[in-house]
């Protein structure tokens, strides 16, 4: 389940500063949403990456 999220939160990252790009969103909502991507991405990622499958 945190791999899903920390990919929701990379695709968030990529996806947010073209939504500013084209004015769709302001300043300060691409500040927060890239915040909020970078925290949950960061909080996630580190239990799913670097391990083994079986």
């Amino acid at each position: 389940m945190s791999k899903i999220i920390s990919y929701i939160a990379l695709l968030a990252l990529v996806v947010i500063p073209f939504l500013f790009a084209f004015d769709v969103i302001s300043i300060q909502s691409n500040k927060t949403f890239l915040l909020i991507s970078t925290v949950v991405w960061f909080a996630t990622a580190p239990f799913w990456m670097g391990r083994k499958t079986t």
